[in-house]
């Protein structure tokens, strides 16, 4: 991913009800107003950024598979530009868009390492992907495949490395207009909400004014 450039804020949602449309309200609204500033190229919120450690939820496997045991992933939610704030590479399908608010169809994005933990294969466009009945979120059909961004894993054999020294582990992305309440409460107890701004570079002040 490309690090350069890009500023990163907190700011956080613990001990709120935002979540859902009222959520999806205050990101679009704080997108908007960033996204107006001259020198911003693109914005996106998300609960974390590449290397950070993200979020671990567990998904049910697909059906056909030989390991029918729940696995656990690492999860984020992003807005729609946060893969061209990264310049996170797109593998296969489409990244998030306008389509994917509150009340449009359930979809996921996946890296290359759940497509190939899970369906063995990352021509998975289209298939569904379902987490446990305890984050109360519907089963999501897969619409992108993203390229595998290094992270501080604390699931299965990365735990305890450095985000560099790992392996790359399966990762779930969800837009987070969509994303489940019980999941978007838990995350916000544990890491703070994140606006990313690729910026032109040249604006000495644009941190002040952001």
């Amino acid at each position: 991913f490309a690090a350069s450039d890009v500023v990163v804020g907190r700011m956080s949602l613990q001990g709120t009800a935002r979540e859902g449309a009222e959520l999806e309200s205050l990101l679009d609204r704080g997108l908007s107003r960033i996204r107006s500033l001259p020198g911003v190229v693109a914005v996106a919120a998300s609960n974390g950024v590449p290397i950070e450690r993200p979020f671990n939820i567990v998904v049910n496997p697909p059906p056909g598979v030989t390991n029918s045991e729940p696995q656990a992933v690492d999860w984020r939610y992003v807005t729609a530009d946060y893969f061209r704030v990264f310049g996170v590479r797109r593998v296969q399908g489409r990244f998030f868009d306008e389509r994917d608010h509150s009340a449009g169809e359930p979809v996921a994005i996946v890296n290359e390492a759940l497509a190939r933990a899970f369906f063995g294969s990352v021509n998975v466009i289209g298939l569904t992907i379902a987490v446990i009945d305890t984050y109360q979120d519907p089963p999501r059909r897969i619409v992108g495949v993203v390229g595998d961004v290094k992270a501080a894993s604390g699931i299965g054999g990365n735990r305890d490395f450095t985000a560099l020294g790992s392996g790359t582990s399966p990762m779930l992305f969800t837009a987070a207009a969509q994303s489940s309440a019980t999941l978007v409460r838990s995350t916000h107890r544990a890491f703070p909400m994140t606006w990313s701004i690729r910026t032109d570079g040249r604006r000495t002040d644009l941190e002040r004014e952001i």
